[in-house]
C-alpha cells in the first residue's frame, strides 16, 4: 500500500467552504516499483521549483478569467431565482482584513496562492529562505492569505447557484485558484513514502538535530510551529529548517522525485488533460450553459 498526500493549495479559508490538503491512499500492487529519477536540481530559492504538472494548470490568467466568467454566471442564476444577484469575490490579507477583489486583486491573489503552494506543500512542507528568519513559518503580512464570495451562501438560491454554477466551472470550485487537486482524478500526489524521499528526510532529520532540533521530518516540524504568531523558537526552527534543506538538497530531490510520479500521472490522463484544456476554452468562451437542476448523482 503506498501512501499519497492530494495537492492542494495550503490552506484556503473560504466563507462558508474550508479548502485544505486531504489525504487519500493510493492501493497499487504489492510489488510496486518507483519509477527512475532524472536529473536531481540543486534548488535554493522557492522560484527555482518547476514541475511537470504545472504546465497542465490553467495560467493565472486563465484562472482569473475563470473566477470572473463563474461569479456572473452565478449572479445571473440567482437573479433568475429571484435573488439581487449582486455577489462579487473578497480577499483576505494575511491579518483577515478584507478587499473587495476585481481583475487586479485577484490577479495578485493567484499569484501569491500559486508561490504560497511552493513555500508550503505536502512535499517538503516549508522553504521560504527569504522570510524564515523573520516571520518563521507564518507567511509575511500584506500577501493575500485567502478567498470569499462577498454575501454567506447560506441562502438557498445562493448556495443551490453556488452548486449549478461549479458543475460546469473547470476544476469544480469557482471559489479556488485552480490547484493540481482539481486536475482530473484528483492530480498527482505527493509521494512522501519514496524510498529516495525518505533517505534524504532522514538525512534533514540529522541536520536538524545537529541544529538542536529533533524532528523526523519536515512535517513535523512545520505542525509544531505554525499556528499563532511567530515566537522566537518558531523563527528559529524555521531557520535551522530551510538551512538543513539547503545542505541536503532536501526540496531539489523533492522535485525530482515528484516529477518521475507526476510524468506518470501525465502519460496515463492524456485524454482526460486535453479534455479538461477543451472545457477550459469552451467556458471562457461562453460555449456552457449552467443546468436549470443540480445533475443526479450516478448510483453506487
Amino acid at each position: 500500500m503506498r501512501m499519497s498526500t492530494t495537492r492542494g493549495l495550503a490552506v484556503l479559508v473560504v466563507t462558508m467552504i474550508i479548502l485544505s490538503g486531504c489525504t487519500r491512499v493510493a492501493t497499487g500492487p504489492q510489488s510496486f516499483q518507483e519509477p527512475t529519477l532524472g536529473s536531481v536540481p540543486i534548488i535554493a530559492s522557492p522560484d527555482q521549483v518547476v514541475l511537470p504538472i504545472d504546465s497542465y494548470l490553467p495560467s493565472a490568467d486563465q484562472t482569473v478569467a475563470i473566477m470572473l466568467v463563474a461569479v456572473e454566471l452565478l449572479n445571473q442564476c440567482v437573479r433568475t431565482e429571484g435573488g439581487q444577484g449582486n455577489i462579487h469575490y473578497l480577499v483576505y490579507d494575511s491579518t483577515g482584513i478584507a478587499s473587495p477583489a476585481g481583475q487586479g486583486e485577484l490577479t495578485n491573489y493567484v499569484a501569491s496562492s500559486r508561490r504560497d503552494s511552493v513555500v508550503r506543500n505536502g512535499m517538503w512542507q516549508f522553504f521560504d529562505p527569504d522570510n524564515a528568519a523573520t516571520y518563521g513559518y507564518q507567511s509575511p503580512p500584506g500577501q493575500w492569505a485567502s478567498l470569499s464570495s462577498s454575501v454567506s451562501m447560506n441562502d438557498p438560491r445562493h448556495s443551490t447557484c453556488l452548486a449549478r454554477v461549479n458543475s460546469v466551472v473547470p476544476g469544480g470550485q469557482m471559489l479556488s485558484p485552480f490547484s493540481v487537486s482539481e486536475l482530473p482524478d484528483n492530480g498527482s500526489p505527493w509521494h512522501l513514502d519514496d524510498s529516495r524521499y525518505q533517505a534524504v528526510a532522514a538525512q534533514w532529520s540529522g541536520c536538524m538535530k545537529d541544529n538542536g532540533f529533533d524532528y523526523p521530518t519536515p512535517r513535523e516540524a512545520m505542525a509544531d510551529n505554525y499556528q499563532g504568531a511567530a515566537t522566537d523558537r518558531a523563527r528559529a526552527v524555521a531557520v535551522a529548517d530551510v538551512k538543513c534543506k539547503l545542505s541536503t538538497n532536501l526540496v531539489g530531490v523533492a522535485v525530482a522525485v515528484q516529477s518521475a510520479y507526476d510524468q506518470e500521472y501525465i502519460d496515463t490522463h492524456v485524454d482526460q488533460l486535453a479534455a479538461l484544456r477543451v472545457n477550459i476554452a469552451d467556458f471562457l468562451a461562453g460555449r456552457v450553459t449552467v443546468p436549470d437542476t443540480l445533475p443526479s448523482a450516478t448510483p453506487s
